[in-house]
């Protein structure tokens, strides 16, 4: 019996590359633990559908969550939080209160710019093709006269 080949190896650590993509490793960090070089890594992802695969599903789920709080952030949220106090006679109480965490703006904006980039970018072309609404107010005699200015500029 042959001695197993690198990628075998690699393959037997399916479930520990797994763990660490759930867990927000990249990829050089899984190399490392590993014991495997980035490059026979990469060369790797590239022969065998079956480690892409692995590595798309597992970077999913800690993206979806963070999908998922960048969310929240954006459009605000309820949370519960505990209240422990102690009455005169030394008795404590858990008092449960919802509370509500606004939106933030910060959040919005990121999620805007890369969930609608061609509408919430920070530069417009005026004259760009899919900006309708801007050009819908834009008369011939307009778009004349810019065009002769861009042609006087040269």
């Amino acid at each position: 019996m042959g001695r197993k080949s690198k990628y075998d190896q690699v393959k037997e650590d399916f479930p520990l590359i797994f763990r660490y993509l759930v867990d927000g490793l990249t990829e050089v960090e899984i190399c490392k633990k590993i014991n495997i070089s980035t490059s026979a890594f990469a060369t790797y992802k590239n022969q065998h559908a079956e480690l892409r695969d692995l590595l798309k599903e597992g970077k999913g789920r800690p993206n979806a969550k963070v999908e998922q709080a960048l969310y929240k952030s954006a459009v605000g949220y309820e949370y519960d939080e505990q209240k422990i106090t102690t009455d005169e006679s030394g008795k404590v109480k858990v008092e449960k209160i919802t509370k509500y965490m606004p939106p933030q703006s910060t959040s919005m904006i990121y999620w805007l710019k890369n969930r609608e980039a061609k509408k919430w970018r920070e530069r417009r072309d005026p004259f760009e093709v899919d900006n309708e609404d801007r050009m819908k107010d834009v008369t011939d005699e307009q778009l004349d006269d810019e065009i002769e200015k861009l042609r006087s500029d040269k």
